[in-house]
């Protein structure tokens, strides 16, 4: 497909990064006409990763690339769930189902087949595996761009996409911290049968730790734990069913079944909780999205979404047109004070659910408790909302 006329000079793309973001904008770009090339640390693409929760704003985004068919094919919509308390007695209710009228759908979906629907969608794409960048230099309109491989190229637009630890932000941005602040949680995810059937998502809340449950596409459950501990806590373990086991023993409702059904075989992946301090947004020719430019603790299921929008919102300012400056400028001016927003409710969520006095944790409850759905309707739709996308998408291509 030829660029279109109007759009933004950026001929050469290089994309630095294969995962949601990275593949996402990809096609973006590919959909646009540019020539574009992505470099991915990782030797081969392999199935990683648990599941994922895609929010309607994030489906906005996959729709507008095309690709929401393959997502919904290959995962499941979800329109119910809710808090608990570890005995599994519910505190209060969240319906998906108003933002399904007004946005569009939520899916839960296994994070292989999302990465894989991405990827079949990157036809065209000129993709090098086993690579990162190791210097990038700014001259004047374009990036000067040397690989791990030892190869090099020019490119009009550099967009890192390489997650929380991001070679480019260091590169780019040598002022920014090294490492990401530890949350003070770690947690555990993996995928099961749904031997208990569940149809709707669960976040239970005890002290100190929290158990999630979500359906997902193909009769599979996502599950996901965290516990208040020191950052290395459980990274050596060589029993982590064994570990869950203990931890979750007081914990009631669907809980003892789920981790009766694991097995020795089951994946369990174990990551302790981080964020970054602050967005870093652009300079010069290189721009940051997703995890790379603000990385968030997954307390409101946003992370994703969030890497999503600056996904539609930079390809959008992209397909308006304009100088490459102007275009940076005015994706960090819409995206900058949202994507604070949801750090910094993500950071509160975490904490007070993550609570572990008793005193402290009752308290919390009864919040949960004498909140009305109405007002959880409101709030969440109110933040959905405050992406442009969702009330009038833009066309990308």
């Amino acid at each position: 497909m030829s660029k279109q006329q109007g759009q933004s000079e950026a001929d050469r793309v290089l994309v630095v990064g294969g995962g949601i973001a990275g593949l996402a904008m990809a096609i973006c770009m590919l959909r646009q006409g540019r020539s574009v090339e992505v470099v991915e640390r990782a030797e081969t693409w392999r199935p990683l990763g648990a599941g994922i929760v895609l929010q309607c704003n994030a489906t906005a985004v996959l729709r507008l690339l095309g690709v929401e068919g393959a997502i919904k094919k290959r995962g499941r919509l979800l329109e119910d769930g809710d808090f608990a308390e570890q005995s599994g007695r519910s505190l209060s209710q969240l319906t998906l189902r108003v933002m399904t009228e007004k946005f569009g759908p939520s899916y839960g979906i296994h994070r292989a087949l999302l990465h894989e629907s991405l990827l079949e969608a990157c036809e065209g794409a000129d993709i090098h595996m086993g690579e990162t960048v190791t210097s990038i230099e700014q001259q004047g309109e374009r990036a000067q761009v040397t690989f791990s491989s030892g190869r090099s190229g020019e490119y009009d637009l550099v967009i890192g996409a390489d997650g929380l630890h991001s070679k480019v932000r260091e590169l780019i941005w040598p002022e920014a911290p090294k490492e990401p602040t530890y949350a003070g949680y770690v947690c555990w995810r993996f995928i099961c049968e749904n031997v208990i059937q569940r149809n709707h998502m669960t976040e239970m809340v005890g002290r100190g730790r929290r158990f999630g449950l979500v359906p997902i596409g193909d009769n599979k459950l996502y599950c996901f734990t965290t516990l208040s501990a020191p950052a290395d806590y459980g990274a050596d373990n060589k029993d982590p069913l064994g570990l869950l086991r203990e931890l979750f023993k007081d914990f009631g409702g669907d809980v003892p079944a789920v981790l009766a059904s694991l097995t020795e075989e089951t994946p369990i992946l174990w990551h302790p909780l981080a964020d970054i301090d602050q967005p870093y947004w652009y300079r010069g020719r290189v721009v940051l999205i997703g995890d790379a430019c603000h990385a968030m603790t997954p307390n409101m299921g946003q992370g994703a979404a969030q890497a999503l929008e600056d996904v539609g919102i930079l390809g959008s300012l992209l397909h308006q047109g304009g100088s490459i400056e102007e275009v940076l400028q005015k994706y960090r001016k819409v995206r900058e004070t949202r994507v604070k927003t949801f750090m910094k409710k993500s950071r509160q969520f975490g904490k007070i659910n993550q609570w572990s006095s008793p005193f402290a944790a009752s308290f919390r409850n009864l919040l949960l408790r004498m909140t009305p759905t109405s007002v959880i309707e409101k709030q969440s739709t109110e933040l959905i909302a405050g992406f442009s996308l969702v009330q009038s998408p833009s066309p990308l291509f």
